[in-house]
């Protein structure tokens, strides 16, 4: 989702003639946000008790849907 958010605003931009250092920091704005939710956010408190071949399918069929 990061991706194709990054690719937006870099495309939109191109689209409307801005200049390519203001289509890279909104790049480098949308990864570094990225990163600091990913490390940012606290652990969950709760134990995953599903095994994990039940996560992987559902997290496999998830991504097919889209």
């Amino acid at each position: 989702m990061i991706v194709v958010l990054a690719w937006r605003l870099h495309t939109w931009p191109a689209q409307r003639d801005h200049a390519a250092p203001l289509r890279q920091l909104t790049i480098a704005a949308v990864v570094l946000a990225a990163l600091a939710a990913r490390f940012g956010l606290p652990d969950n408190p709760d134990a995953v008790t599903a095994p994990a071949t039940l996560m992987g399918d559902c997290r496999l069929l998830s991504a097919a849907s889209i």
